[in-house]
């Protein structure tokens, strides 16, 4: 199954019995829901979508490294050792950043940065690197590429794969995207909502009822992994 922005617009229309309003406009509402539901699907913890991978090489004593434009939610970030091993780095607190800025040379000559920290549009990894050329390797999922307007150059609602068709989970739980666009309608015609509210509700509480039955072999504890039970303790050099 496959539905396309055209489609979208139709069920938000009859949803809402709202039909003066353009394509354009309706698409704008469309994408603006896609955004929505996708935030919910991520934050399920459910791995809904296909993760993208980007690498970066470390340049000495430099700590802010950019995060790619289409960043939406970071997954892993993993950094090569001295050895060529990977190693999963972990976030650290704000007040430590003194603490593993100081940590001494040699530590960081084989292990590399150990620690990071989002900061807006870049990650600041920690202890700095002390040499360049190290492989940075992030893991994250992407922000979804805007669904076109019907009466858009270039639109392609019929092609499997366009970006103007809606296909996996999210044409699955799509009902979210047209009651969304259906209440921002109504919204701006200064219409009743409420009833579209309580269906937006409902169609959330669908999404996240149905995100724990996505693996029924998922365990519901998971224990911390540390390779070679090696942990760093910044106190003990």
């Amino acid at each position: 199954m496959a539905t396309n922005t055209r489609q979208l617009i139709d069920n938000a229309e009859a949803r809402c019995e709202v039909t003066n309003q353009t394509d354009a406009q309706w698409t704008v509402w469309v994408n603006d829901g896609r955004q929505r539901l996708r935030d919910i699907l991520v934050r399920t913890d459910q791995s809904y979508f296909e993760s993208t991978d980007t690498t970066q090489t470390t340049v000495a004593s430099q700590e802010d490294y950019d995060l790619k434009s289409d960043f939406l939610r970071l997954l892993a970030i993993e950094v090569q050792d001295s050895e060529g091993d990977w190693r999963s780095l972990q976030p650290y607190r704000h007040g430590d950043r003194n603490v593993l800025r100081n940590t001494p040379d040699p530590y960081v000559n084989i292990y590399g940065p150990q620690f990071y920290q989002l900061k807006g549009t870049k990650v600041r990894l920690l202890p700095p690197p002390t040499e360049a050329g190290r492989t940075i390797r992030m893991r994250y999922v992407a922000v979804p590429t805007a669904m076109k307007s019907p009466d858009a150059v270039g639109y392609d609602g019929s092609t499997p794969g366009s970006t103007d068709i809606l296909i996996g989970i999210e044409e699955y739980f799509k009902e979210y995207i047209e009651i969304w666009a259906a209440l921002q309608a109504r919204t701006k015609l200064e219409g009743e909502t409420l009833p579209l509210e309580r269906m937006l509700t409902r169609a959330r509480e669908r999404i996240m009822q149905s995100a724990p039955q996505r693996d029924s072999n998922h365990p519901r504890v998971l224990g911390s992994v540390s390779g070679y039970g090696f942990q760093f303790d910044p106190w003990s050099w």
